[in-house]
């Protein structure tokens, strides 16, 4: 088997049973539609998606969301123990010292997720990863001057700190699993 070798994008696992967090979301559709301020803030680059959000900042700091750097539990964690274990599994790949935001996010059939650079401190601290659950041909995901179709089962990491954006030219919604962590890694000598 062929590995590419990218600048902006590592697949960090492959082999991972997503059917079972898939089932367990497609049994909860109304969780899609009870936080909503990640898709209609003004000039949001994410106006075409829906998510579920299991950890995030706290509902009740002060602080941007941009420069929080704490995240807690959201009541969605404990109705979706399914993608919780996926988050676990990628945890315990990266050998991670910290989890910060967890999201399930789903892109509509035709949507796009504009261009644009992740910011402030938040960003700065975690590094994040992708576990497609659901997505195949005509999902293009495209960061810096690369692009990639993220399949289910597979978990990447890629550099958001770099201008990305998505296009989902399939007749499906395309949902991923977005998960922020502080993976252990050790500098080259």
């Amino acid at each position: 088997m062929t590995t590419v070798a990218y600048r902006n994008f590592a697949q960090v696992l492959r082999g991972l049973d997503v059917s079972t967090a898939v089932a367990e979301l497609a049994r909860q559709p109304e969780l899609w539609h009870e936080f909503t301020a990640r898709q209609t803030y003004p000039g949001s680059a994410h106006h075409d998606t829906e998510c579920i959000v299991l950890r995030g900042p706290n509902p009740d700091s002060t602080i941007s969301v941009f420069d929080d750097c704490d995240s807690v539990a959201w009541p969605a964690l404990e109705l979706l123990p399914e993608c919780t274990r996926l988050v676990i599994r990628l945890m315990d790949n990266q050998i991670s010292l910290a989890v910060g935001r967890v999201m399930v996010v789903r892109l509509k059939p035709g949507g796009v997720i504009d261009p644009h650079v992740d910011e402030g401190a938040y960003a700065d601290v975690y590094s994040r990863f992708h576990i497609p659950l659901i997505s195949g041909v005509g999902n293009a995901f495209t960061c810096g001057d690369e692009t990639v179709t993220m399949l289910p089962g597979t978990a990447w990491r890629f550099d958001h700190k770099q201008r990305h954006h998505v296009h989902n030219d399939s007749p499906d919604w395309r949902t991923h699993l977005i998960v922020d962590l502080v993976p252990y890694h050790v500098e080259p000598r």
